[in-house]
């Protein structure tokens, strides 16, 4: 995996999501990353992973753990969607669910701070718990 997600994430100070996504459906190539093309109609799953956080100002060598880091989530998101999507019930995480409390102070331009912020224009959503 190359470092440019981790790279603008430790620029930003904002986190990097990792989602994976899974079909009901879908037509695979035969490429290296099996690609899947959804079957029109086809049902969508979408997981969405644990927030990774990098740290700010890190240097080329200091960014390749979090490459790492970053695949083993995209992996893990993308197995639970296929898995969902294949068997139509929703796996628990292998550690139990994860939960995320943001509070915002006034002065505080933190990454969660940011976080709370796009939560909180999502419709329905709690911003003082989120639940990934």
């Amino acid at each position: 995996m190359q470092p440019g997600a981790i790279y603008l994430a430790s620029r930003t100070g904002l986190p990097i999501v990792p989602v994976g996504v899974g079909f009901q459906k879908a037509w695979r190539f035969s490429s290296w990353d099996r690609f899947a093309l959804p079957v029109p109609g086809s049902a969508v799953y979408i997981v969405v992973h644990r927030p990774i956080l990098v740290p700010a100002g890190l240097n080329r060598e200091q960014l390749l753990p979090y490459c790492g880091q970053l695949q083993q989530a995209l992996d893990a998101a993308t197995h639970r969607a296929e898995l969902w999507a294949a068997t139509a019930h929703l796996p628990p995480w292998p550690t139990g669910p994860i939960q995320a409390s943001f509070t915002k102070s006034e002065n505080s331009d933190s990454a969660a701070d940011r976080v709370e912020l796009a939560a909180a224009t999502l419709p329905g959503s709690n911003s003082s718990q989120l639940a990934a």
